[in-house]
């Protein structure tokens, strides 16, 4: 039992070195979503420019390397770019980070490899792309909703001095107005 509690300890240290058996479905966690902020612009790319599959596919592909590119950089700096620390190009991880505090490099690795291989490989590119854009949609919109619930509750352990409100206020109404343009600018059905 001991052991076990020393091997989990391992995910929570930046230089921890978790078992693949720990690490493996902590990085599928990531690589879940990661797709979702990945294959989505290629999709709308290539739907609003009416490409045919094997483009999509093509854009698909381009942006998993990339994604898998970064990862890497960013957990192993080269020439100064990257930080050192577990992260990737994607948002929503940086909430499933706060989430888990799984930190472990050894994660990381394993995200980067995954994304770097479904890029390499046309066949999971050409998979991704069959995916509907209402389960994108539905995807994204799951996603996104559980980052938003962790930045509330991010908020609510927060004292509120005057530096975060002086942020966060411009960013809430900057949202509110690009939505309100939006309404005005572009009514229900004009697109």
């Amino acid at each position: 039992m001991e052991k076990q509690i020393r091997e989990n300890a391992e995910l929570f240290k930046l230089d921890g070195k978790p078992s693949l058996g720990l690490a493996f479905p902590q990085a599928l966690q990531h690589v879940l979503a990661m797709l979702v902020g990945n294959i989505t612009p290629p999709m709308l790319i290539a739907s609003t420019l009416s490409l045919p599959p094997e483009e999509e596919i093509m854009l698909t592909q381009a942006a998993m390397i990339i994604g898998g590119i970064t990862t890497l950089l960013q957990l192993y700096p080269v020439l100064g770019f990257g930080m050192g620390l577990p992260s990737d190009p994607y948002s929503q991880n940086v909430g499933l980070i706060c989430t888990t505090k799984v930190v472990a490099k050894r994660v990381f690795l394993i995200v980067g490899v995954i994304m770097l291989a479904a890029g390499i490989c046309p066949k999971f590119s050409a998979l991704m792309a069959t995916i509907p854009q209402p389960v994108l949609g539905g995807a994204t919109v799951t996603v996104f909703a559980a980052i938003t619930m962790s930045g509330i509750q991010l908020l609510g352990d927060a004292e509120l001095s005057g530096l975060p409100v002086r942020h966060g206020g411009p960013g809430i109404q900057h949202a509110a107005g690009q939505h309100l343009a939006g309404q005005l600018f572009c009514p229900p059905g004009a697109v």
